[in-house]
């Protein structure tokens, strides 16, 4: 990776005020520029933010805004242990340019924030609420810190200081924002918030105790020279000397847990140093990056010369790469090299030639983004609503998702013990389906309200189903939220119009009714709505319900109703003629289920008949005796002018023992002007007295094709007749008549 002949730009940094001489170049394996007085830090700055806006009608006179941001550490042994890789500024005795840092803070270190506030306006600001934030970068919203504090009013064109002290808990690149408020309306609202990076170390080394490191041949610590505690870490044999020839001589950290990195970083993650020494071509020190495998990776080399004399004051180097968008001394390290057991190895090797003083390091500065911890998660989840469903249809359970947490979280949802074959998928309350990889975004504090849509199998059983909701968070599986949900299968209730097998008809100028069968061909009773569509109807025909029946009827399963109707039709309809009208059924308790049928009526003929008896028929004897049967004839006249068919049948009213059988032939075709018979049978009980009459019985006639029925005269002349049979018998009588004496004779 390493390429010594690459002609660089360098900075040399001055550990005392004299300046060394540059022999020649050194270069970096990733090809990088050394430190130049343009140097961003790792993260790229955004400034404060200048944003002018038109002053309202009523301007207050007050503009407030943040100037400036400083950084400082709480305490000396702080600030002697991480200033040289810190933004904080100037640094005695050492000329690092200002711009030249890497990290703002050290995880878990105090640092204290300084921030200048003036008010460009003419007016007093009156108390100010100055607000800071810091927010991890790799996160929608994850604020570390949030902080307010009040500072004093600030006349019209002056300003002040005010300072926060915060421990970052995480490392990483990350965001400050500062904002001031006053208690009145500000003219410019644009400009009161401050936005800068804010990048915290995860690991700072200063090179003052190895106890932890693994040092082979000439890696020892030195005090030849040093930036920081009064040592650094050097390969070689001290500035009087040079190191060996033809030696491998490794420096490697402890073990470091780093396996919370993020896995996508949007800024450079990896590690830097100071350095100054020299070597000789063909002699070099690598870096590389050990994972939990033990695959070794190289991130960069150093050779050639900084400084080979420390008697006038040291100089010293670092890098400059541009990564991910920012220029920074950081050399970046691939991801996946962070695990839960990671180092870094320094390799310094020599060749059998020339040999010189060897190198020297200094404040090693380890700078990665880290997940944020479980502890920051929390989810909790309320049943809203349920909804059952029929077995293949669709139901819902309404969900309230609450990020209980600190951080911003994607929430993944999920049930459990749902049965096979039911489908499940999941939507926000405009309808839009969620994606269950990516899931609901929550913001701190956010509740949202999701439905749960369950489709049970087509032979799902009736009854209630114990399912289990999950929340669970889409960094950590262990932080999750179950809900026990109750969801019911709804018993089917389902209307059936059963179109009548004859085609209901009427003749015209007439109101006729017929009968509809409405069935539930559900599980369970429910009451169907029915309406009338006429829509189709010529003009003059109308069909309606019976004015006795209700429109909502209740049907049970098994049970169908016979809804009354009735047909009117115009008196100028042609006989024959159909139409259709529809008619409708819809389920009260679930509208989703109706039936829809479209029924054919038709104007019928008008009938013109006669039944009853003809004068043969008539003039005869009607005495039977009791026990016999007789036989009623009547007689059909058609007197239409059309073919008319008619089934036909007596009326009466039972009477004593008396039998009337009805007639038992097929419905008569009869031809325009044509006649048929039909006969009934009387019997007489068996025990009729002389005299007893029959009950009267009636015929009557119905036509199958205008529906009409003709009764003709009551007929009641069947009696049951006089028998007499008489005979006479001599029982006793004298064998001798005596003259003038009684003779018994019997």
């Amino acid at each position: 990776m390493s390429d010594d002949t690459t002609p660089v730009s360098s900075y040399m940094l001055k550990r005392c005020i004299n300046a060394s001489a540059m022999k020649y170049m050194p270069a970096f394996a990733l090809v990088v520029l050394f430190v130049t007085a343009s140097l961003a830090p790792m993260a790229e700055p955004m400034d404060m933010e200048t944003v002018m806006t038109a002053p309202s009608a009523r301007a207050s006179g007050v503009d407030l805004t943040i100037t400036s941001v400083g950084f400082s550490y709480t305490t000396g042994i702080d600030e002697g242990r991480y200033r040289m890789f810190s933004s904080n500024h100037p640094i005695p005795n050492f000329d690092r340019p200002a711009e030249l840092y890497v990290v703002d803070a050290v995880i878990d270190v105090p640092i204290f924030v300084e921030l200048t506030v003036e008010n460009l306006g003419t007016n007093p600001s009156g108390t100010i609420d100055v607000t800071l934030k810091i927010l991890h970068n790799e996160y929608q919203q994850f604020e570390m810190v949030n902080t307010t504090l009040q500072m004093a009013s600030l006349n019209g064109g002056s300003s002040n200081t005010i300072g926060f002290t915060i421990t970052p808990n995480y490392a990483g690149n990350h965001s400050l924002e500062a904002r001031a408020s006053a208690g009145v309306v500000d003219d410019s609202p644009g400009n009161d918030q401050f936005n800068r990076h804010f990048t915290v170390a995860s690991h700072y080394f200063n090179c003052d105790d190895l106890t932890l490191w693994t040092t082979t041949n000439e890696w020892r610590l030195s005090t030849d020279t040093s930036l920081s505690q009064g040592s650094a870490c050097h390969v070689g044999n001290g500035q009087t000397s040079t190191y060996s020839a033809s030696t491998m001589s490794v420096l490697q950290t402890p073990a470091f847990d780093m396996s919370d990195a993020v896995d996508s970083p949007t800024r450079t993650n990896g590690i830097t140093f100071f350095y100054t020494g020299s070597s000789q071509q063909g002699d070099d020190l690598k870096l590389y990056i050990e994972d939990a495998g033990g695959i070794n990776t190289e991130l960069g080399s150093i050779t050639g010369l900084v400084d080979q004399s420390f008697f006038d004051g040291a100089s010293w180097q670092t890098f400059s790469v541009t990564n991910q968008g920012a220029t920074s001394p950081l050399i970046p390290a691939p991801i996946s090299e962070f695990t839960s057991s990671t180092k870094f190895r320094f390799v310094f090797t020599s060749d059998a030639l020339n040999e010189d003083i060897g190198f020297w390091m200094d404040d090693i500065v380890i700078v990665y983004d880290q997940k944020v911890k479980p502890i920051e998660y929390a989810i909790s989840s309320a049943g809203v609503s349920t909804t059952g469903a029929l077995p293949g249809e669709w139901g819902s359970v309404g969900i309230a998702l609450t990020n209980n947490g600190n951080i911003s979280d994607f929430v993944i949802p999920s049930v459990e013990n749902l049965p096979n074959d039911w489908d499940v998928y999941y939507a926000h309350e405009s309808g839009v389906s969620i994606n269950a990889q990516s899931g609901v975004l929550l913001a701190p504090g956010e509740t949202k309200t999701i439905q749960m849509n369950l489709m049970p199998d087509e032979n799902a059983s009736i009854g209630f189903n114990q399912l289990t909701f999950k929340a669970t968070s889409s960094q950590y599986q262990t932080v999750n939220s179950t809900l026990p949900v109750q969801f019911q299968v709804l018993p089917d209730r389902e209307p059936f119009i059963v179109i009548p097998e004859q085609r209901p008809s009427c003749p015209p100028g007439y109101t006729c009714p017929f009968e509809i069968e409405v069935q539930n061909i559900g599980d369970a009773t429910d009451v169907f709505d029915l309406t009338i569509d006429q829509q189709s109807l010529p003009q003059g025909w109308s069909v309606q319900f019976s004015w006795t029946q209700d429109t909502s009827v209740l049907v049970r399963p098994d049970q169908p109703v016979l809804v009354g109707m009735s047909m009117t039709v115009p008196v100028d309809a042609t006989p024959d003629t159909v139409v259709a009208f529809k008619l409708h059924a819809t389920s009260q308790n679930n509208s989703m289920k109706h039936h829809s049928v479209e029924i054919d009526v038709s104007a019928s003929m008008i009938s013109e008949a006669y039944v009853g008896m003809s004068s043969v028929q008539a003039n005869q004897d009607w005495s039977i005796n009791a026990g016999e049967t007789v036989e009623v004839s009547f007689t059909i006249w058609n007197n239409a002018s059309r073919q008319d068919i008619f089934s036909m049948g007596v009326e009466y009213q039972p009477a004593g023992m008396w039998q009337i059988e009805q007639p038992n032939r097929p419905d008569a075709v009869i031809n325009p002007g044509g006649i048929t018979t039909f006969t009934a049978k009387i019997t007489a009980p068996e025990n009729a007295q002389a005299g007893d009459i029959a009950p009267p019985i009636t015929p009557s006639i119905t036509s199958q094709r205008s529906g009409m029925t003709i009764t003709g005269e009551e007929f009641s002349m069947v009696s049951v007749r006089t028998i007499s049979d008489l005979s006479l018998s001599l029982v006793e009588a004298p064998n001798k008549l005596r003259p003038g004496t009684s003779n018994k004779v019997i």
